[in-house]
C-alpha cells in the first residue's frame, strides 16, 4: 500500500479552488485514486491555457491598435492593392481573395479620396487655395 501523503493547504489559507477555508469545513486534499496519483485534472489544465490566452490577447491588441501615424507614413494605394492581391491574410486564390480584391477596389478610392483631403488640410495655403476654388465654381459660400 503505498504511502498516503499529507494533504496541504496552501501558505495563503485558502483551499484548490480560491476560496478561503470555513470553521466548518477543513481544506480538502486533491482528489486520489487507489494508485496515489493527484487526479486534479482541472488544476493541470489551466496552465498551459494561461500562455495561449496571451497570445491571443496580445493578438487582438495588435489588430485594434490604431497605425502609428506621428512617426510613420501611411501605406500607398499600390500596397493596399498589393496587400488585397497577394497578401499573406488568406490563400494565394479562391474565394475569399476574390472578395479581398473586390473589396480593395471601392476601399482605395474612398483611402485616395481621403488621401487628397489630407494633403489638402495639411497646408494652410492649399486649404484656402481650395476654399476659394471651391467659392468661385459656388459651392462653397464666402
Amino acid at each position: 500500500m503505498p504511502a498516503a501523503r499529507p494533504a496541504t493547504v496552501p501558505a495563503t489559507g485558502t483551499h484548490r479552488d480560491g476560496d478561503p477555508p470555513s470553521d466548518s469545513s477543513p481544506a480538502d486534499p486533491p482528489e486520489q485514486d487507489t494508485d496515489g496519483q493527484d487526479h486534479d485534472a482541472g488544476a493541470h489544465r489551466a496552465e498551459p491555457l494561461w500562455p495561449q490566452v496571451r497570445a491571443q490577447g496580445s493578438a487582438a491588441l495588435a489588430f485594434w491598435t490604431p497605425p502609428d501615424i506621428w512617426s510613420h507614413d501611411r501605406p500607398s494605394l499600390e500596397r493596399v492593392w498589393a496587400y488585397a492581391a497577394r497578401g499573406a491574410w488568406t490563400t494565394p486564390s479562391g474565394a475569399l481573395r476574390w472578395l479581398g480584391r473586390l473589396y480593395a477596389v471601392p476601399a482605395a478610392v474612398v483611402i485616395g479620396l481621403l488621401y487628397g483631403l489630407a494633403w489638402i488640410v495639411e497646408r494652410p495655403s492649399r486649404l484656402i487655395a481650395a476654399l476659394a476654388l471651391l467659392a468661385v465654381a459656388g459651392v462653397w459660400p464666402l
